[in-house]
C-alpha cells in the first residue's frame, strides 16, 4: 500500500509539474485581437463595395418605379375602358396586365438576387484580403494567435490590432469591383 501510494505521489508531482511548464509556455503566447466588422465597414475597400451596392440599388429602384408607373398607366387604361370594351376584350388586356405584373416581380426578385449575390461576392474577396492582411500585421507584431472582437469579452489595448489592420489593407487594396454579371 505504501508502494502504490508512493507511486501515486510521484505521477500527481510530474503531472502538477508538467501542468505548470505547459501553463508558462501558454502565457508566453502574443495574442492579438481584432474587430473584422471595424475593418469591413471602415477600409477603403468595404466603403467601396458599399458604395457599388448602394448605386445598383438606386439604379434597380429606378427601373422598379419606372414599372410601376408603367403599370399604374396600364391599369388606369383599363379600368377607363371597361366600359367600352366587351366582355371578352377586357378579360384579355386584364391577363395582359397581369402577365406584366408577374413580369415585374419576377423583375424584383431577380434584382434582389443579383444585388445579394454581388454583394456576397464583394464581401468574399474582401475578407480574404483581410485574412491576409492580419496574417502579415501579426507576423509583424509576434502573435502567435489572433481572434476576432467578436470571441473575445475583454481585452488589453495593446492586443488590438485592428487599426493596423485597415492600414495595411487600405495601402493593399483600395478597392474591389463587384462583378454584377457573374453568376
Amino acid at each position: 500500500m505504501l508502494k502504490s501510494l508512493s507511486k501515486f505521489l510521484i505521477v500527481m508531482s510530474f503531472c502538477v509539474f508538467s501542468y505548470a511548464a505547459h501553463a508558462q509556455d501558454v502565457a508566453a503566447v502574443n495574442i492579438g485581437v481584432v474587430d473584422t466588422q471595424a475593418v469591413l465597414q471602415t477600409s477603403k475597400a468595404g466603403k467601396h463595395i458599399q458604395s457599388q451596392l448602394d448605386a445598383k440599388r438606386q439604379e434597380y429602384q429606378k427601373q422598379i418605379s419606372g414599372k410601376e408607373d408603367s403599370l399604374r398607366a396600364m391599369e388606369k387604361s383599363i379600368l377607363d375602358q371597361k366600359g367600352s370594351l366587351s366582355e371578352e376584350e377586357f378579360a384579355k388586356k386584364r391577363r395582359e396586365f397581369e402577365k406584366e405584373v408577374v413580369a415585374t416581380q419576377k423583375m424584383v426578385q431577380s434584382n434582389k438576387r443579383s444585388l445579394e449575390a454581388g454583394f456576397a461576392r464583394g464581401l468574399a474577396k474582401l475578407r480574404d484580403e483581410i485574412r491576409e492582411t492580419i496574417s502579415v500585421v501579426a507576423q509583424k507584431r509576434g502573435y502567435a494567435l489572433v481572434m476576432s472582437q467578436d470571441a473575445v469579452i475583454i481585452a488589453a489595448q495593446q492586443m488590438d490590432m485592428t487599426q493596423d489592420v485597415i492600414t495595411a489593407l487600405d495601402k493593399n487594396v483600395s478597392k474591389i469591383d463587384i462583378d454584377w454579371a457573374a453568376k
